[in-house]
């Protein structure tokens, strides 16, 4: 009899930690439950390392698949850098042929900074709604075709109006760069390698 109050409260204390779990791995909406970010969170966590413990073919599969991810951004970041510095050297034989100003060569070299500052933001609030890969492509389009139409717009007969707009959008296309790279290393890298991911 004295150990019945014992086994009462075990029961109770164990019912009660049932409870707690349901609760914390579940919530409730309007179509019925789904689990909830905890359970998405340990989830997230578990699927790599279970990759890992089952043998050489998932380990190497997530090793060549980081590694595609990684050099992948790591084409798009060098492109990125190419495209907004070739206008330091294209400048001289600009104002060579077009007669520019210092002023007009400052104001073309400068625009790229208002689109690129202008979108760091966006980007990265983009990234996190609908992946960092599409953010990411939709930059590349926008800034490839902004450089491709630069030839063009140097040679309107606006001043140097055409081109400080290209440069403008060339800028906003590579402002989503950067943090759209690291999203998409967040999402797609192991906790363990994103350091060595971000740093190629």
């Amino acid at each position: 009899l004295r150990r019945a109050p014992f086994v009462a409260s075990a029961r109770a204390a164990t019912a009660a930690r049932a409870t707690a779990t349901r609760d914390a791995t579940r919530t409730m909406t309007s179509n019925g439950f789904e689990l909830s970010n905890l359970a998405h969170r340990r989830r997230r966590v578990a699927t790599p390392v279970r990759a890992m413990r089952d043998g050489g073919n998932d380990r190497d599969g997530l090793t060549r698949s980081w590694m595609r991810v990684t050099l992948a951004s790591a084409i798009a970041i060098a492109v990125c850098y190419a495209d907004r510095s070739n206008m330091s050297t294209a400048i001289i034989a600009l104002a060579s042929d077009y007669e520019l100003s210092k002023t007009a060569q400052g104001a073309v070299l400068s625009a790229f900074f208002y689109g690129y500052g202008a979108t760091q933001i966006v980007g990265g609030s983009f990234a996190d709604a609908y992946g960092g890969k599409w953010v990411l492509l939709a930059g590349c389009v926008v800034w490839s075709c902004a450089t491709l139409a630069t030839p063009a717009a140097a040679d309107v007969g606006t001043g140097v109006a055409a081109l400080v707009g290209a440069r403008v959008i060339l800028g906003a296309g590579e402002g989503v760069a950067f943090p759209a790279v690291h999203a998409v290393i967040s999402r797609h890298v192991p906790v363990e390698r994103q350091s060595t991911a971000v740093a190629v």
